[in-house]
């Protein structure tokens, strides 16, 4: 079941992600992996 803090989460995430626009694979789990230790 998804609620909306889920929702705030995963986009938190991504806009953290994109904004450094990763390009590798690697890049782009380090990216997740420090936006969700940020929160």
């Amino acid at each position: 079941d998804l609620i909306p803090l889920d929702f705030f989460l995963w986009g938190y995430v991504k806009d953290k992600i994109m904004f450094k626009s990763p390009t590798t694979k690697e890049n782009m789990k380090q990216g997740i992996r420090d936006a969700c230790a940020s929160v």
